[in-house]
């Protein structure tokens, strides 16, 4: 997906609504974050650290070594240092990346 594609998925007007998307082809395991916050769309990187848990603009939330782990994280409430809280969708609703 291209960052254009992932700002037409995004409701910019619902803060918290998100999708996610493989960062360049020859870099395996990174991903972007494209969300709403405050009416506008952030795009932020998603990438292992050295322990190879998933860091996101180099802020450690939690150990999680999948992008299932780490979005479900950024979609619990007041999680300390994140500015919205993601609308995570069921299961039935996900489209792998």
């Amino acid at each position: 997906m291209s960052r254009e594609m992932a700002e037409a998925t995004v409701d910019a007007s619902l803060d918290g609504s998100f999708c996610v998307y493989t960062r360049r082809d020859d870099l395996p395991g990174e991903y972007v974050l494209c969300m709403a916050n405050r009416g506008k769309l952030t795009h932020d990187v998603i990438k292992p650290d050295g322990n190879g848990d998933l860091v996101i603009n180099g802020g450690l939330h939690g150990n999680h070594p999948a992008i299932e782990g780490l979005i479900g994280r950024l979609g619990a409430p007041n999680v300390p240092g994140w500015p919205v809280r993601l609308i995570v969708p069921d299961d039935d609703q996900v489209s792998p990346l």
